[in-house]
């Protein structure tokens, strides 16, 4: 089931009764459920790893012999 399918199953259940949404989409209950269940959990962030970035500082002037 694709997630668009998916957001239109939620989407029916705000204006729609249960066996109503099962009826139009021909699914279980349990699938309308399961779906509902997806949407209202609460999304776990994942942490965001700050790298440094390596810098590679090469000296602009060399010593040069005599100066």
């Amino acid at each position: 089931m694709t997630q668009e399918l998916k957001d239109r199953i939620y989407g029916f259940t705000g204006t729609h009764d249960m066996n109503q949404v099962c009826a139009i989409f021909m699914i279980s209950k349990a699938e309308v459920e399961a779906i509902i269940a997806e949407k209202e959990a609460p999304v776990a962030k994942k942490p965001i790893k700050k790298e440094t970035p390596k810098i590679d500082i090469d000296p602009m002037f060399e010593e040069e012999p005599g100066l």
